[in-house]
């Protein structure tokens, strides 16, 4: 989802990055210890192809429009570049939650 005006959460950060990446974030982390312990347990990111419209990922301004101009559309690229992004991180920290044998062979358009 994205905000088409720039509006942030009670926790600060600007909506559509707390509702794309930063909320998915943190439930996964919250869950990590029961899933890593779970027989078969999966960690489904939903990403887009929008992330290559994504120039770049500053995390340091991602919440400050004065410093990168605010647009929603972009935003959510930027949100799904950081889904690509965390994406690729799991499959190479933590393989065993990848969904099939062929995903932990593959970098998924991640180098």
């Amino acid at each position: 989802m994205f905000y088409p005006k720039y509006e942030k959460t009670v926790d600060g950060h600007e909506m559509t990055w707390q509702s794309n990446y930063l909320g998915h974030f943190l439930l996964t982390h919250l869950l990590l210890p029961a899933l890593e312990k779970a027989e078969k347990a999966r960690i489904v990111i939903v990403a887009s192809k929008l992330h290559l419209l994504s120039k770049s990922l500053d995390l340091e301004t991602i919440d400050d429009a004065k410093k990168y101009g605010f647009i929603g559309f972009a935003q959510y690229n930027r949100s799904k570049l950081a889904n690509k992004r965390i994406r690729s991180t799991f499959l190479s920290t933590m393989p065993e939650l990848c969904s099939t044998p062929s995903m932990r062979r593959r970098s998924m358009g991640m180098r």
